[in-house]
């Protein structure tokens, strides 16, 4: 085939690719726009609640933490198990959002044990009338036992079933009180967190197909 043949042609896929990208932009862009991206409700504020813990040991380690109800039943308690039931924390201060979307100081917070590696971390694993808060990365305890045994930090996502608020990235604070008693703090700042939406993912990669088919025509 003529060089210059070959040129022009090559000329043509560039610019055709060119425009294709900048069809499949304005298509992402309405994409997220569409999404409510552009109006984003995120949450503000600060949660906090008590609940019953013990941690769940093995070769001498902590490796996860076994929850129980607060106030504690009678008779029941966490007994450093992991186990698949729900157990109910009381939520003891309300500040932004929270507060508005209608929690109060003796909310109850529903809660599932954990393993500090998050191994089949059940997710979510706290939730509260429409909030749900899922944890995704954890800084497991420094030490076992003694002051500030158990204490850990964490990273995740706040949901709101209702649709209201958009989702938004949440930090915890595990403390340990008494040994037995901790308060867990949850904090969000309201930074969203936005996926990527599954059109502008295919699109992406419709492109690298069209492409692929082109160049290969162009041979």
């Amino acid at each position: 085939m003529n060089v210059n043949i070959i040129k022009v042609k090559f000329c043509r896929l560039i610019f055709q690719a060119k425009n294709l990208v900048k069809a499949l932009l304005v298509l992402g862009a309405s994409a997220l726009l569409g999404s409510g991206f552009a109006n984003a409700a995120t949450v503000t504020g600060t949660l906090s609640f008590v609940v019953a813990f013990e941690q769940v040991m093995s070769g001498g380690s902590a490796i996860g933490v076994d929850f129980g109800d607060f106030p504690l039943a009678s008779g029941i308690d966490a007994d450093g198990i992991f186990d698949l039931d729900i157990s109910n924390a009381t939520i003891s201060a309300v500040a932004g959002d929270f507060l508005t979307a209608g929690l109060s100081a003796g909310s109850i917070m529903s809660l599932k044990d954990f393993r500090y590696d998050l191994v089949g971390v059940p997710n979510p694993i706290a939730t509260t009338g429409t909030f749900e808060f899922s944890m995704l990365s954890l800084t497991p305890p420094a030490i076992v036992s003694g002051p500030g045994g158990g204490d850990f930090i964490g990273a995740g996502i706040l949901q709101d079933s209702s649709g209201f608020y958009d989702d938004t990235a949440v930090d915890w604070t595990f403390n340990n009180v008494t040994g037995q008693i901790a308060i867990v703090a949850i904090g969000a700042a309201g930074v969203a967190v936005v996926p990527l939406p599954g059109s502008l993912i295919f699109m992406f990669s419709a492109l690298g197909g069209l492409l692929l088919a082109k160049r290969k025509s162009a041979a």
